[in-house]
């Protein structure tokens, strides 16, 4: 297989222009072969897609992306060509961090299962692959709160890394290991985040990712115990003090940053942190949703009504955009911890609007 980078897409408009300029179709020929009108893709192509319901508007990413991502891989078994498996991991993350994993779980499963191929093989060019495939498809599992089976996966990822002593993929698991532990449990949790900064040439990029992370963890504990607090403090400013870090990552130890503060009740520090990593993560819609979910939570808490009325509008913005449970169920937290102020006419319009693009709480009865 020959994957083109050139052809990945990062959102739905460039999705579909890539779709009509590869076939030379017009906006009523995509809409026709979409089964949409042409007023609808002139509106998801520019990025107006108010009008777009949300499950319609991730349908059909999920559709045009995958139509524009690859050609056929010239294997027998395509999970052996280590090219085409490349091209698997960078389409589902490119998919999962423009409308979250829900939509994906079919698909990364189905990743799964074709990697058992790739397990008792030599090649470390394919090691290498597979492990970053299991890694995402880990992420996937992890938005739908199937935790269990994010961790499984994880550790799947984890089998293949250690075979390629890949230091950066090694500590990128190690993190996501550490975050699919961090509410359930937070010593299992640092635990890996250790086990991450103690691989060998870890590149500073990642150690500062997972001392951004474990600084999450420790504060968890911090309100009640000073050592941790001075522990999860020394964590991220260590992340902080990594000079010329990518945006990207800049900006997931902001937000840490901003979570840590928050849960050691220090809100103002909080609020300032989350606001501009949510800003940076502007063009990636599920981070920016769950950091700004991250961020409300942190202001209800703080008794701040008015500014979280205004952040909650924001983020019923963005809700549209991605399906994930992990997202849902940040969201439900959300609407109880604004539930006392619902007299409030400016936090009742905020509640309202939030609860109607958010995903009802499943009926246990069903």
């Amino acid at each position: 297989m020959a994957y083109d980078a050139r052809m990945e897409v990062h959102t739905l408009g460039a999705a579909l222009n890539a779709i009509m300029i590869e076939h030379d179709w017009s906006q009523s020929d995509l809409g026709e072969k979409l089964g949409r009108s042409r007023a609808w893709v002139s509106h998801a192509e520019v990025g107006c897609r108010d009008d777009v319901k949300r499950r319609e508007f991730n349908a059909s990413f999920v559709t045009t992306a995958a139509s524009v991502a690859f050609v056929p891989s010239r294997k027998a078994i395509p999970y052996k060509d280590p090219e085409y498996v490349r091209g698997l991991a960078a389409r589902l993350a490119n998919s999962r961090e423009q409308i979250g994993g829900q939509p994906l779980i079919a698909t990364a499963l189905r990743y799964v299962r074709g990697m058992q191929s790739a397990i008792s093989s030599k090649d470390q060019q394919l090691q290498q692959a597979a492990a970053e495939l299991a890694r995402i498809s880990s992420l996937v599992f992890y938005d739908a709160n199937e935790i269990d089976s994010a961790e499984k996966v994880g550790g799947l990822a984890l089998r293949f890394a250690r075979r390629t002593d890949d230091p950066r993929e090694l500590a990128l698991i190690h993190e996501h290991l550490c975050m699919f532990n961090a509410r359930r449990s937070p010593v299992r949790a640092a635990h890996y985040a250790r086990l991450g900064l103690g691989v060998p040439g870890l590149p500073k990029e990642q150690g500062a990712w997972l001392n951004a992370r474990l600084a999450t963890v420790l504060a968890r504990n911090g309100k009640s115990t000073r050592l941790a607090e001075s522990s999860a403090r020394s964590a991220i400013e260590t992340a902080q003090g990594v000079d010329g870090l990518p945006v990207t990552v800049m900006a997931f130890v902001i937000a840490c940053s901003g979570q840590t503060e928050a849960l050691l009740r220090h809100h103002e520090e909080a609020d300032s942190a989350l606001e501009e990593a949510v800003r940076m993560f502007g063009g990636k819609p599920l981070l920016a949703a769950n950091w700004k979910a991250v961020q409300v939570r942190a202001t209800l808490i703080a008794a701040d009504p008015s500014k979280a009325a205004s952040q909650m509008t924001t983020l019923a913005d963005v809700m549209p955009l991605v399906t994930s449970t992990q997202l849902d169920t940040k969201v439900r937290e959300i609407l109880a911890l604004a539930a006392p102020w619902n007299r409030d006419p400016e936090m009742k319009h905020a509640i309202t609007r939030l609860r109607s693009v958010a995903v009802p709480c499943p009926d246990p009865t069903i």
